[in-house]
């Protein structure tokens, strides 16, 4: 349980990450709207690519999550860990 924990939690800073490289990648693609149609396709596989990773990464994790946590809310009950 406690390693499954660990792993959730590092995922957090890993996610973290992936947001922001994302983010990066909208900025660059907005900045090339005024610029030339390659320069503007070429961000936009980017961005379409940090997508990719980002929305891989968040159901990956949430389906760890669901994994782990779900069967201990069911096997313990909200109150035995302090969440109700």
């Amino acid at each position: 349980m406690k390693r499954g924990f660990e792993i959730l939690d590092a995922d957090h800073h890993t996610i973290h990450e992936g947001l922001e490289r994302n983010a990066e990648a909208a900025n660059a693609f907005i900045r090339t709207l005024q610029e030339s149609e390659v320069k503007q396709r070429f961000a936009a596989n980017t961005y379409a690519d940090e997508n990719s990773r980002l929305i891989a990464m968040l159901t990956r994790h949430l389906a760890d999550e669901e994994d782990l946590i779900i069967p201990l809310i069911l096997e313990k009950g909200d109150r035995a860990l302090g969440t109700d």
